[in-house]
């Protein structure tokens, strides 16, 4: 049978919950995806520093507030850095089709040339 208190009592302790509150705690748990190898796979140790900058960056400026915001601002890292690789890839491909090296134009004399074609009047 529930009664005010009990209803008091359940408020109170839903308060509480929601993880760490404090900056100390909060600076030691935010690299814990990392630590439990949540994101180990998807980010390289070349990366690495490269991500937690943005990541801090990013938790700076929009300051996440709960589990939920923390976890989007985590994605939100992952996914700006899986688009820097694919830009940094693109930027690759482009400088070997403008500039092929022998063995690239021996094993595949048109692999660029319908990428080029869109450029050319």
């Amino acid at each position: 049978m529930n009664n005010d208190n009990q209803n008091i009592s359940t408020t109170s302790q839903k308060k509480e919950v929601g993880g760490v509150k404090t900056p100390e705690g909060k600076e030691i748990s935010k690299y814990n995806a990392q630590t439990h190898g949540i994101l180990r796979l998807s980010i390289t140790e070349y990366e690495k520093e490269f991500y937690f900058n943005i990541l801090n960056n990013f938790i700076t400026d929009f300051k996440p507030q709960g589990t939920i915001e923390q976890i989007l601002v985590e994605r939100i890292t992952l996914y700006y850095l899986k688009l820097f690789r694919v830009q940094k890839a693109e930027t690759e491909f482009i400088k070997g089709c403008l500039k092929p090296t022998e063995v690239e134009i021996e094993m595949n004399p048109t692999f660029c040339t319908s990428y080029l074609s869109l450029f050319s009047s």
